[in-house]
């Protein structure tokens, strides 16, 4: 047996609190953000809750994803916009075979396009609505950081190399690559053909899994002498 406690997480973009009167912008409001599933039994078949949400504000509100603290948890919900005053529903499904016995509290993030935060002058709740162009402003230095480093570790590339890349292109990886228009604008800026990994998300742990892998036939841990 297991005793469980669910918990959804305000998250980037997530509005738990009530506003008296619509919100400028999309606003997501939880009519309950925490479940107790109680004793559970561990053979038991899969539970299932739905947490309701009503977009209070004045623009469509679109939910980007839902991240669980645990495989024994899976989340799913609809992309779709969720326009002003309507309402929508988080579906999370435990699956207790997959946890250890005991009691836990599991969170569950929810990334939307609705900010909450607090005015750091007037101490009070404020919800503000990022546009696009805001963060591309925000971005642009580093990004402009980034493609030097590109361009420098190119001038620095033997020609076999060299010709190599031109010939393969350069791969991103990492969430970092995942970044909207990031392998076009290297592109612009090197010349060269650049691609987004279809696995970048996953590509740096299976990474670090197959160097771990790889020492412990080894004997051990890779260790360099300072």
């Amino acid at each position: 047996m297991r005793h469980i406690l669910l918990t959804l997480s305000a998250c980037l973009a997530f509005a738990a609190g009530y506003a008296e009167k619509p919100v400028k912008g999309a606003h997501l409001r939880l009519e309950n953000a925490t479940y107790n599933f109680g004793d559970v039994p561990r053979k038991g078949g899969d539970l299932v809750r739905e947490f309701r949400f009503v977009n209070d504000g004045t623009a469509p509100l679109v939910l980007v994803r839902v991240i669980t603290s645990c495989s024994c948890l899976k989340a799913s919900f609809s992309k779709r916009p969720v326009e002003p005053a309507d309402s929508g529903v988080i579906r999370i499904t435990y699956e207790p075979h997959k946890s250890e016995p005991g009691a836990f509290n599991k969170v569950i993030q929810v990334y939307s396009n609705s900010v909450d935060g607090r005015d750091v002058i007037t101490g009070l709740p404020k919800t503000v609505r990022i546009e696009s162009e805001e963060i591309r402003r925000a971005l642009n230095k580093p990004l402009d950081e980034m493609a030097k480093a590109v361009k420098d570790a190119l001038d620095a590339t033997p020609p076999d190399l060299a010709s190599d890349l031109m010939y393969y292109g350069i791969l991103l990886t990492g969430g970092g690559a995942l970044l909207r228009g990031l392998d076009v604008r290297l592109r612009d800026e090197t010349g060269v053909s650049v691609n987004v990994s279809p696995t970048a998300l996953d590509n740096v742990v299976n990474g670090c899994a197959r160097v771990l892998e790889a020492n412990a036939f080894d004997g051990g841990f890779v260790q360099t002498n300072a």
